[in-house]
């Protein structure tokens, strides 16, 4: 099945693993304090001062010049200096058309607010969704991914963003057999890192690397305490750890030996679980995360803005829910707030009319903020263009214009997130188990 039901794994999630959200240290205490009445003022003074550094966020909707992409989801984006890339996806057709996959190439110039149909040259790759994209030096390289027949992917292909042609990669021995929904981050500026996804019926943990400069693959040794099998599971990287949260897994065998419960053997196979890989010693580790997790869920994005990691969209098993009961979107978790100071999670405060909800979609990082394309919701795909920016009360939006999109990240905000970024890697070790 496709769409909104459309990934099913392979094991359940232990309860442990699934729940590994422990108190942080310094929280809590044993034994009672003597109460001078100064504890509650340092503690209401205490919420004053996190009220006034809270981060709140504003919701656009810019006006996009030219003819967008049409509506689709599991398509890849990849930015390039001031422009954005996105390569095919699918959708559904109807009865009569079924699922469309695509394979179509679209740019949108940040600075003009305008959608480009590029010319394509070279051969592109087959019509897909679930695949990968990274940017690796002057190329967008690809891998993976899904097409139509219940086809899954091995191969790579890399488009040259300046003349915009397409070229195939060698297969290569060693390569990862066919997958999609698994994740890839660029590692050192040479190694691309593929993890997870599955084929439609195995689901995979494994991890595959790709020296870029000799484009040969290898399957290295890790140690810890390894994610399980999943697909469509979000992965971040920052600085030398690989950041690897939710998916969903759950095999059609296990789902008919269950019987009656079935219901909850669905439920189980929704992940929130947090892993972090050590890129330099091939360790997984645990996370200990305070506060209550969000939704288990898959198909969602996560983005680094400052201190904060941003969690958007995603399908629990609580959207199809949403919807019927038509719960408020402010009681909702699909934007939540990654605190890397804390180490805790929070719904993200924002004023403005929010998007619906969503998964499948792509949400790419310029400075601080956001922009988000695509994606289901439910089985219906989007195309339009969403933008989160940080509010500032005095300046609105970051004192931008909320029709536009804001152009390229400074080369001082570019410091600044690479300063952020070292800084959450250093303050991660901490909490890592």
């Amino acid at each position: 099945m496709e769409g909104q039901n459309a990934h099913i794994s392979e094991q359940n999630e232990s309860l442990e693993d699934q729940n590994y959200y422990k108190q942080m240290p310094g929280q809590g205490f044993e034994g009672q304090v003597q109460d001078n009445g100064l504890g509650q003022f340092e503690e209401e003074e205490e919420k004053i001062q996190q009220k006034k550094t809270e981060r709140k966020w504003f919701w656009a909707f810019p006006q996009i010049e030219g003819v967008p992409p049409s509506p689709r989801g599991g398509h890849s984006a990849t930015l390039i200096g001031a422009s954005i890339l996105y390569f095919g996806g699918h959708y559904y057709g109807g009865k009569k058309q079924g699922y469309v996959y695509l394979n179509d190439t679209h740019v949108l110039d940040l600075n003009s607010s305008r959608w480009i149909k590029p010319k394509i040259q070279g051969t592109p790759p087959k019509p897909r969704y679930g695949h990968t994209a990274i940017l690796a030096g002057s190329r967008i390289i690809i891998f993976g991914g899904k097409g139509g027949k219940n086809q899954a992917f091995r191969d790579l292909h890399a488009l040259d963003p300046v003349t915009m042609t397409w070229y195939q990669g060698p297969e290569g021995a060693g390569a990862p057999l066919a997958r999609f929904g698994h994740t890839a981050n660029l590692v050192g500026g040479t190694k691309m890192f593929i993890f997870g996804g599955w084929n439609g019926k195995d689901y995979y943990n494994d991890l595959h690397i790709l020296d870029l400069e000799i484009m040969a693959w290898s399957r290295p040794n890790v140690t810890g305490p390894a994610p399980s099998p999943r697909q469509g599971h979000a992965s971040i990287l920052i600085g030398n750890n690989l950041v690897v949260h939710g998916g969903f897994k759950l095999r059609e065998d296990q789902l008919k030996n269950c019987g009656l419960n079935q219901g909850s053997a669905v439920n189980a196979s929704y992940l929130n679980d947090i892993r972090v890989l050590d890129t330099d010693t091939f360790t997984w580790s645990r996370l200990r995360i305070s506060d209550e997790p969000p939704e288990a869920r898959y198909g969602h994005t996560l983005n680094i803005s400052g201190s904060d990691i941003i969690m958007f969209g995603g399908w629990t098993v609580n959207s199809g829910n949403r919807a019927k009961h038509e719960i408020k979107k402010e009681q909702c978790d699909y934007f939540m707030i990654w605190n890397t100071e804390t180490m805790s999670w929070k719904r993200g405060k924002y004023i403005g009319n929010p998007p619906t909800q969503r998964y499948g979609h792509t949400s790419t990082a310029i400075g601080p903020h956001l922009l988000i394309f695509g994606g289901w919701e439910f089985s219906k795909a989007q195309n339009e263009i969403i933008v989160l920016r940080e509010f500032n009360q005095e300046q609105g939006a970051s004192g931008q214009n909320n029709n536009t999109l804001g152009g390229t990240q400074s080369k001082g905000s570019q410091e600044q997130s690479q300063k952020s970024i070292k800084n959450i890697s250093d303050h991660m070790k901490e909490f890592r188990e």
